[in-house]
């Protein structure tokens, strides 16, 4: 988990690249945000499997809950 402070910045976009190797139904990865008030999920496999041949890159236009927010947050699991 990391705080990220969005004080005097809009438009919050956040990307990175991920790979999901030989994820079975057992595992899980999940990526949230939080606006203060509470996490919202971005993306997760829940009992899905997973396995990527390579790196993606995964990006996401966050609402104006996080412009200007010095709660922002991001959290992988």
């Amino acid at each position: 988990e990391r705080n990220i402070s969005t004080s005097g910045y809009q438009n919050i976009n956040f990307s990175y690249y991920r790979k999901l190797e030989a994820l079975d139904i057992a595992d899980e990865y999940q990526v949230e945000w939080n606006d203060g008030t509470g996490w919202i999920i971005l993306e997760q496999t829940g009992s899905n499997p997973a396995d990527d041949s390579g790196y993606t890159l995964v990006g996401f236009n966050f609402s104006i809950n996080a412009n200007n927010n010095p709660n922002f947050r991001i959290k992988f699991e």
